[in-house]
């Protein structure tokens, strides 16, 4: 959140009091990203079947890749993109 208030999106009041209230508010600047967001937001909900297999097909391929002799899998791909790293 600090670093949307320091690139200008946000502003942040605080509230002196127990326990101390913290308020975000979007700047004019905030809100003309609203467009793009709702836009990345329904296009996650058009296509989350997808998203989850596409999920569910990466974790198979993750889970059934193999690990060398010597050495353990620091990074899991598609087929043949693994790699293997040295302990």
């Amino acid at each position: 959140m600090r670093s949307l208030e320091g690139d200008g999106l946000l502003t942040r009041s605080v509230t002196p009091s127990v326990p101390v209230r913290v308020d975000y508010e979007l700047t004019p600047l905030g809100q003309n990203l609203m467009p793009l967001i709702a836009a990345i937001k329904s296009w996650g909900e058009s296509h989350m079947t997808e998203v989850n297999v596409a999920r569910a097909t990466y974790d198979e391929v993750s889970a059934g890749a193999s690990v060398g002799v010597i050495g353990r899998q620091v990074s899991a791909g598609w087929p043949g993109t693994s790699a293997v790293h040295p302990l």
